[in-house]
């Protein structure tokens, strides 16, 4: 068996038809045929890009593991064909893929990957199932003799920025990345002892009740001060507590500041309304439910007076152990609201199996409010439907008046935004509440 590949370098003396080097279950080459091939080739300029198919691990747990290999095997063929004149394909772990590419610009390197992506962008159907099994690249484009493992870590690294960020499908190493890494590393490392010596803050954003025309209701958000790295934007911390496990411990130092702060407003005749965001971890946590009570019983505030934000993946995904704490969580008088409505591919037959209170519209559907009727049109069906079904509507990223007063007269109820405030201490919510 081989490639053009491996008819154009058979010089390599390698005998690509000896089993050694081929995978067993794709019939693809495996590592060891990479590592003796890149040893003679090593003086020339390597392009190495790693695939990873982002739905794999579901494929695998859903259908079972022979099903699972079925789909490897259609991979990699699939692969093949769309390669044999450019690179060539190795199986290097799991449902990792490497293309190889020897003396190819790395424009060329990107087009061909590219088209690799988005031939995995439209649905499967095999064996009667359909499912998707889109694509995420790292490339690196090495350097004469260095090392074949140095080039496979850094497209490795470009492969964890794609799939981390899910902006972009396809990352090609640079520097840059390596300082993230770096820098990631260090937040970690210091990361407990933040929250040991009470780094992190609350800031709050007023959400403005359109109706009564006055300020009832703030979302409290975390925010990181650290001595080292100075503002550590939540975009960058949560994903690494999330990581490490800690956002169980920082979870709960922002429901105590948050209880805490609650419980200060009242003794100064300020009733508000606090909105926070709870990660899917803390959703798993059983011990979850104890902790809100303690917390509760701790402050003697009305949970009424608290929202927690999930999005709309935590609740569509949530097993019957979360539900049963979603359920536990409004019998204690919290309501939840559906965080960032339409910011990912949202069904609205989703939203109606969902025990929310609220809905609130994501920056990403407001920014589509404009000139164009049919843009307009389209987010008044959204809010009429919501509306007729007992939801109550709040829009975020509101930056404008324009957006403001026709998000007023199509019948929303709250909106939250740079229009209204940024996020403020909490000295400056009383100061805008008592200038309502």
């Amino acid at each position: 068996m081989y490639t053009k590949w491996g008819d154009k370098m058979g010089e390599s003396n390698l005998a690509v038809d000896n089993f050694e080097y081929i995978d067993p279950i794709t019939n693809v080459y495996n590592k060891y045929y990479l590592e003796k091939f890149y040893k003679d080739y090593k003086d020339k300029i390597i392009g190495l890009a790693i695939l990873d198919f982002d739905n794999f691990k579901y494929i695998n747990d859903t259908y079972g593991h022979i099903f699972g290999d079925k789909v490897l095997i259609l991979l990699a063929q699939k692969l093949k064909k769309l390669n044999e004149d450019k690179g060539f394909i190795v199986r290097f772990s799991g449902d990792k893929f490497i293309v190889l590419y020897v003396d190819r610009p790395l424009e060329e390197i990107n087009e061909s990957i590219t088209k690799i992506i988005d031939e995995f962008e439209d649905v499967f159907e095999f064996e009667g199932k359909k499912f998707l099994m889109t694509v995420s690249a790292g490339i690196y484009l090495g350097k004469p003799n260095e090392d074949l493992y140095e080039i496979i870590r850094r497209a490795d690294v470009a492969l964890n920025y794609s799939k981390r960020t899910k902006v972009n499908k396809m990352t090609v190493f640079e520097g840059i990345l390596e300082e993230k890494i770096v820098r990631k590393t260090k937040l970690m490392a210091c990361l407990k002892k933040a929250l040991e010596d009470d780094e992190f803050y609350l800031v709050y954003q007023p959400i403005y009740d359109i109706n009564l025309e006055r300020i009832y209701e703030v979302e409290a958000l975390a925010r990181w001060k650290n001595k080292e790295f100075g503002e550590v934007p939540p975009v960058e911390f949560i994903p690494i507590l999330e990581e490490t496990g800690l956002i169980i411990d920082f979870g709960y130092a922002v429901l105590e500041k948050v209880f805490r702060q609650i419980k200060e407003w009242e003794n100064m005749n300020i009733n508000l309304t606090v909105n926070i965001n709870i990660s899917p971890v803390q959703i798993s946590d059983m011990n979850f439910i104890e902790k809100v009570k303690s917390l509760k019983e701790k402050y003697n505030i009305d949970t009424n007076r608290i929202v927690f934000e999930i999005t709309e993946t935590q609740l569509i995904k949530a097993d019957s152990k979360k539900r049963q704490i979603i359920k536990k969580l409004q019998e204690l008088g919290i309501s939840l609201a559906l965080d960032d409505y339409g910011s990912d591919y949202s069904q609205i037959n989703n939203v109606i199996k969902i025990p929310a209170k609220y809905i609130k519209i994501s920056k990403e559907i407001v920014d589509l409010i404009s000139e164009d009727y049919r843009v307009k049109l389209m987010i008044k069906c959204f809010i009429d439907l919501f509306n007729s079904l007992g939801y109550l509507i709040v829009a975020e990223g509101i930056e404008s008046m324009h957006q403001f007063e026709y998000l007023k007269e199509i019948g929303c109820h709250k909106i939250q935004g740079y229009y209204i405030s940024r996020p403020v201490d909490k000295e400056e919510i009383v100061k805008l509440v008592k200038h309502n």
